[in-house]
């Protein structure tokens, strides 16, 4: 016996009706190609409310943002150590040093997924972003563009558009950067 918390079992590709019945296929309604939409996933992204982007927002950020970001900046790093290519004083050395060329206040960091660096030691006025939130959703739900966005041998600023300009650093000019 079905109750109505359980879901329909399956028999084949159709699901038995709670009288037992298979659902007929002229009762299935089929439209042609010539009825389908498509609609780009950035047009849907533009069209929320601020309202909506609000609330993405807060699933995201544990902390509102600040009032003031005129000329922010985002910094986009990522991990080096953990790739095995410097040890984390080196990694450090370098986003400073980046940081410090490329960046103004305030600044911002979105971390990277599997970066474990505390960015709060390093930079203790930015504004750090959870690793958790995907860099996609900086493009639609913040009230705000960054001046600049800045990233080391990364292709996360590819589909970015969150920013007016983006500066793409290599590793071996990052590294110059730490030695002089």
């Amino acid at each position: 016996m079905l109750t109505p918390a359980a879901p329909l079992p399956l028999l084949g590709r159709q699901p038995l009706l709670p009288h037992g019945g298979k659902r007929r296929r002229r009762a299935v309604q089929h439209f042609g190609v010539d009825k389908l939409v498509t609609v780009s996933k950035a047009q849907l992204l533009e069209s929320l409310m601020e309202e909506e982007k609000a609330i993405i927002r807060r699933v995201f950020l544990a902390v509102p943002l600040p009032e003031h970001v005129q000329g922010a900046c985002l910094l986009l790093p990522r991990s080096f150590v953990l790739d095995g290519l410097m040890d984390q004083p080196t990694q450090d050395a370098m986003f400073a040093a980046v940081a410090k060329k490329y960046c103004t206040e305030p600044l911002f960091i979105k971390t990277h997924p599997r970066d474990t660096t505390d960015y709060s030691k390093l930079f203790p006025t930015a504004v750090i972003l959870p690793r958790t939130m995907p860099s996609e959703v900086l493009n639609f739900c913040l009230p705000f563009k960054f001046q600049r966005a800045v990233t080391v041998q990364s292709w996360v600023l590819r589909g970015f558009t969150a920013a007016e300009e983006k500066v793409f650093v290599g590793l071996e000019e990052a590294e110059k950067l730490v030695q002089g």
